[in-house]
């Protein structure tokens, strides 16, 4: 009598139960089982469609051929652990990028009570970014201030600016960020009317302190 079963495959038994073998097991513990045969993963319980009966005689060829099923069910297992960890990192840099997105179209507020069609028109505006000269005063009046290029959005160019003490200005219809320096010298960043908006309400309402 056979008494071991092949490691890591999968039996029925004449019952329909499913037997996994993920290790070695006696002939006695598992009882006249059916083997599955690849072409038929799930056998019907009644007329056994699709099963191979396993016998005694079949077990010496499966038996033989078990070091070599071993290393199969192994680098299988490999593969599949190594692509559960990609699945998860895919995950994670979806929710990552989600939780950015989301945080990019939060305007705090300044939708509020606006039509679904106006939230989209500011949304365009205040999403679409350009590359952007950042001033960096430089203290010494006899240097030149530095400039940096920086690739950001409308909204955070405006916050970032009216941090660094920019204030939001119409002249005329004429919508700027502007700040003097001294008597002699200040920036102008030309905006739109949107940025100049949304720049007013973050000053009114007190929220930029809070960004």
């Amino acid at each position: 009598m056979i008494n071991t079963y092949l490691f890591g495959q999968t039996f029925y038994t004449r019952f329909g139960q499913k037997k996994e073998i993920v290790g070695s097991k006696k002939y006695s513990d598992l009882g006249e089982c059916y083997q599955v045969n690849p072409n038929y993963p799930e056998p019907a319980r009644d007329d056994r469609v699709g099963c191979d009966i396993v016998t005694e005689e079949d077990m010496h060829d499966i038996l033989s051929k078990q070091p070599e099923y071993i290393v199969k069910y192994k680098e299988r297992q490999k593969r599949e652990a190594e692509y559960k960890i990609q699945l998860e990192l895919q995950e994670k840099k979806r929710r990552e990028e989600e939780a950015i997105l989301e945080m990019e179209r939060d305007l705090y507020g300044f939708l509020d009570g606006k039509t679904p069609m106006m939230c989209g028109k500011i949304q365009m505006v205040l999403q679409k970014k350009f590359v952007y000269r950042i001033h960096t005063v430089n203290e010494d009046t006899d240097s030149c201030d530095a400039v940096q290029r920086k690739y950001m959005s409308r909204k955070n160019f405006v916050i970032q600016q009216m941090k660094n003490g920019y204030a939001p200005k119409n002249d005329n219809g004429k919508y700027m960020l502007c700040k003097m320096i001294d008597k002699a010298r200040g920036y102008v960043y030309y905006i739109t009317k949107v940025e100049y908006d949304f720049g007013m309400y973050l000053l009114d309402n007190g929220i930029l302190e809070k960004i």
